[in-house]
């Protein structure tokens, strides 16, 4: 997951485009509706001003992540 807050995805922030995150779910938060997606593809489009946005992702309840499965398949990979 990369998140931005507020800034352009233009080349000198990316470099070349084709190559940039290739693999990333893409969370952009621009006061700004132009320049969300513009140049990025953008999974989680947020249209805020990025201090309140984050004010915002702060206050919502984050609970653990499931590890049962993985820590049994570290025990596996110990034997």
């Amino acid at each position: 997951l990369l998140i931005n807050f507020g800034a352009r995805f233009d080349d000198r922030l990316t470099g070349n485009l084709q190559h940039f995150a290739p693999f990333a779910k893409v969370a952009h938060i621009d006061i700004d509706p132009a320049e969300i997606g513009k140049n990025v593809p953008t999974q989680i489009p947020i249209v805020a001003d990025a201090k309140e946005a984050l004010v915002e992702l702060l206050d919502l309840p984050v609970s653990p992540p499931e590890t049962v499965e993985w820590l049994e398949k570290l025990k596996q990979y110990k034997q």
